[in-house]
């Protein structure tokens, strides 16, 4: 069980935190939460799990919070949990298109007319175009992605930046920037009290690059 070592501990417990997140980040996510749990003074112990079972463990209870989550998230479950409010990592949704169709998007109202794939699961996507009157094809990879948009059946795809590297021809594509996309650190209501030392040690690290995660900084 990872421990939080060297600083003042506020408590003699520790959190247990959950941490979902891309295979090939999800290492320096949890070192970077180290070093902000250290910061505050507090005990940490990190749990990996998949996106759904963490939810249900944070809301009832099993988990203490979470490492990573998004605003709509936090605002669904308002009644249970709280956000620490400086970002622990910051993404981008990206429009993903074929240049030769030289679509005119520049936000996501811009999105409108065309059919949209999303990565299925992905909640953030789908209130936001749900927002706008889309109803997204959903599919579960980037290369389905490329083929639904290559043989015409949708328009357009959206896509964190952070994932974009998982699309290894990019040849022909056209990529734009829609929006930023925050991840906050949650903590379950009774652990309010701690969220002022978590906010100042994430304002530390992001101060001093000490989160060292990838900051481009589903759920």
């Amino acid at each position: 069980m990872p421990l939080a070592s060297g600083a003042a501990r506020a408590d003699t417990s520790c959190l247990r935190m959950g941490v979902i997140f891309r295979a090939e980040t999800v290492l320096e996510v949890k070192q970077a939460a180290q070093r902000i749990f250290d910061r505050a003074g507090l005990c940490l112990e990190l749990v990996e799990m998949p996106v759904r079972r963490a939810e249900q463990m944070v809301l009832r209870g099993g988990l203490d919070g979470e490492i990573l989550r998004t605003a709509l998230w936090v605002e669904q479950h308002k009644e249970d949990v709280i956000a620490v409010p400086t970002p622990f990592f910051e993404d981008h949704m990206m429009a993903i298109s074929l240049e030769a169709r030289q679509l005119k998007i520049q936000e996501m109202n811009d999105l409108r007319p065309y059919k949209v794939v999303i990565a299925g699961g992905h909640r953030w996507a789908e209130a936001k175009l749900g927002a706008l009157g889309i109803e997204p094809v959903k599919t579960s990879s980037a290369s389905r992605y490329l083929e639904l948009l290559h043989i015409g059946r949708v328009d357009v795809g959206l896509m964190e930046e952070s994932l974009v590297a998982l699309i290894s021809n990019k040849q022909g594509i056209a990529l734009k920037r829609l929006e930023r996309l925050p991840y906050y650190t949650v903590l379950r209501r009774d652990h309010e009290a701690l969220v002022p030392q978590l906010d100042a040690a994430l304002r530390w690290a992001r101060g001093t690059s000490q989160l060292g995660v990838r900051d481009q900084t589903s759920q």
